[in-house]
This record gives structure tokens, C-alpha cells and sequence, in this order.
């Protein structure tokens, strides 16, 4: 983890949240996005595999699946988060039992 002297004197930490649509799909040479490798490709091309990511604005985008899967959970309704739910609900009660006890999240009082 950081240690406070890793700060810089301008840089600060930051957490986002966000909702967000996504599926599975392919890049194809850094810039084609597939959702299916069936159809016939070059030997020769680059396939990485990740998500299409789909922001509230429509704006999309792709993301490695590694990258991808330890930003984002699964969740069962947009509405709200449901037991179902529960890999989401054990990972943010962690991090925020985590945060009550390092001495980089007390100045937020949590």
C-alpha cells in the first residue's frame, strides 16, 4: 500500500464510482471490437480479451478483462444492490473496514 510520504505535494487519492453497462468482446489489433471470434480472422492479428464498457452518455469503450474485473462487480439491478449481490457488498464492507483502520483514510473520518 502507499505510505504517506509517497504523496507528492500536489497529488492527492482519489476513489470513483460509477454504473456502468458492459459485455464481453474482443480487440482485434488494438482498435476493432468483436463480440464474437467465430468469424474468419488474420493468423497474423492481435486478440485481447476484455469488455466493452457503455457510460450513462453512451460513450464506449474497451477494457482488458483483467483490468476490468478488479474495477467493476457484477450487480444484479441498477436500482439496488440486492444479497444477491454479495461478492459487490463483501468487497466495498472490506474496503471500508480497511479505511477506518489505515492512517491514510483517517482525515476522511470514516
Amino acid at each position: 500500500m502507499f505510505n504517506e510520504s509517497d504523496i507528492l505535494q500536489d497529488e492527492r487519492y482519489y476513489i470513483g464510482v460509477k454504473l456502468i453497462k458492459a459485455r464481453p468482446a474482443y480487440r482485434i489489433n488494438g482498435n476493432e471490437i468483436v463480440y464474437d471470434l467465430n468469424r474468419a480472422r488474420n493468423p497474423n492479428d492481435v486478440i485481447e480479451e476484455g469488455y466493452e464498457v457503455i457510460y450513462p452518455d453512451n460513450y464506449k469503450s474497451f477494457s482488458p478483462k483483467d483490468v476490468f474485473e478488479k474495477a467493476y462487480y457484477m450487480i444484479l439491478s441498477p436500482n439496488k444492490i440486492q444479497e444477491k449481490d454479495n461478492s459487490c457488498l463483501r468487497y466495498y464492507s472490506n474496503w471500508i473496514r480497511y479505511c477506518r483502520y489505515s492512517c491514510l483514510c483517517r482525515p476522511f473520518n470514516l
